[in-house]
């Protein structure tokens, strides 16, 4: 059970992701100044981190390449998205705060990787 829950999450957090991604709605402010880098920081090591799980469970060697390729991705075809549609921006340190966050899931993942037992 808790398997194909892991399998099914990474679907559906890309999905929520697109959405809010390119949607009129903005997250709560946190007053930081760089609240938009930080939001996208933290969504995009979720995102890695649950395809990561996904290829691992899947048995995948590259596992967390796929993971990164897959969210690197993701993040240049939304930020490409964002400059098309009249109400979002595209940034280039939109597209690094996603990057940061991937490779931060990378270590995770790694630490998953050598503390955990694959689940059948």
């Amino acid at each position: 059970m808790l398997k194909h829950l892991f399998l099914f999450a990474p679907f559906l957090y890309t999905g929520i992701l697109t959405f809010f991604s390119l949607c009129k709605i903005a997250p709560p402010a946190l007053r930081t100044g760089i609240d938009d880098k930080i939001y996208h920081f933290l969504a995009y090591v979720m995102l890695c981190f649950f395809w990561g799980i996904f290829f691992y469970l899947k048995g995948k060697h590259n596992f967390k390449k796929y993971a990164f390729v897959i969210s690197f991705t993701f993040g240049i075809v939304i930020e490409i998205l964002q400059g098309i549609v009249s109400y979002r921006t595209s940034d280039f340190y939109d597209l690094a705060a996603n990057s940061l966050g991937a490779l931060l899931a990378l270590i995770l993942l790694q630490f998953f990787k050598q503390n955990t037992t694959p689940i059948n």
